[in-house]
């Protein structure tokens, strides 16, 4: 059942009707229908859309403290690493094939140990060492 609805529009806006009414063969209470139709769905997927956007907003700051973290990390191992430098004291010419196969063979477990427990999501902890 269809209803009846009054509505004022400028006299623009009804030419403009009319024309596009005769080009397209329909009529002028099918066109408005069909744009208000269109118009009101529109309206419905702004909502979704608005919760998608509040998501992605969410998302953004979720990334942006992960920033931050990744920031501080490196940091931190960066300092490790200059303090290390800075208190080990140098090798030995002859020494130095040694140390650097010892070195490669520790960096191989260090590496392995840290695969293991990002696999198992187990996080380091002091009392672990």
């Amino acid at each position: 059942m269809k209803r009846k609805i009054c509505v004022y529009v400028s006299e623009e806006l009804v030419t403009r009707l009319a024309v596009t009414a005769r080009q397209r063969g329909a009529t002028k209470s099918g066109l408005v229908g069909a744009v208000l139709d269109h118009f009101l769905d529109a309206m419905d997927d702004c909502d979704v859309h608005s919760g998608v956007e509040e998501r992605l907003v969410g998302m953004g700051h979720q990334l942006d403290h992960l920033a931050h973290e990744l920031k501080l990390v490196s940091e931190a191992v960066a300092m490790h690493a200059r303090y290390h430098l800075t208190v080990t004291p140098p090798l030995p010419d002859a020494a130095q094939p040694a140390a650097c196969r010892l070195g490669a063979a520790r960096f191989d477990e260090f590496a392995a140990q840290v695969a293991r427990r990002v696999e198992e999501g187990r996080p380091a902890h002091a009392r672990d060492v």
